[in-house]
């Protein structure tokens, strides 16, 4: 992406965070092929704050803000969502605001045998297990499952089938 364009999002990213928290921030791009992300750092005024905001002809943002309120209803542990474009009239782009949450953004796997990945695992597979227990009659109608089992169940299920006994591989 130029560099003119991401200092577009930055820029409106500082403002929607200015008009909702009543303080400036400065922002950290966080690389994503779905969605322009920032966390904004408000300096220890607030906790810092994560926005992200739609890449053109994509709709993860769009998706995200109708299904977090259903994941959160059902207590699958996700950011809570502080605002969205719906809140703000002249909003330069859809976006969502919500709270920084300890962690960080995996490029890779990690192998389930070493000291990190079997607490990843262990935390992945609660998640899973939670969102797996949601009524699908309470998803909304257009929400495609196909993303989230490429993405995040598959992997899972990649990376930890060693530890599986063999008759549940």
């Amino acid at each position: 992406m130029p560099a003119d364009e991401l200092a577009q999002y930055a820029t409106e990213a500082i403002r929607l965070g200015q008009l909702r928290y009543g303080f400036t921030s400065d922002t950290h791009h966080i690389p994503s092929e779905e969605a322009h992300v920032f966390r904004l750092d408000f300096h220890g005024s607030l906790p810092d704050k994560v926005l992200k905001a739609e890449k053109p002809g994509l709709w993860k943002v769009a998706r995200e803000a109708v299904v977090f309120p259903h994941l959160a209803s059902w207590g699958v542990p996700i950011p809570r969502l502080e605002a969205t474009h719906a809140d703000v009239a002249d909003s330069a782009f859809r976006f969502l605001l919500m709270e920084c949450v300890p962690g960080r953004h995996l490029e890779t796997w990690p192998d389930a045998q070493t000291d990190f990945g079997e607490p990843l695992f262990r935390r992945m597979g609660s998640l899973i297990a939670g969102i797996n227990s949601i009524p699908l009659d309470d998803m909304p109608a257009d929400y495609d499952v196909t993303p989230y089992f490429d993405n995040w169940i598959k992997p899972f299920l990649t990376h930890t089938r060693h530890v599986l006994p063999a008759d549940q591989r």
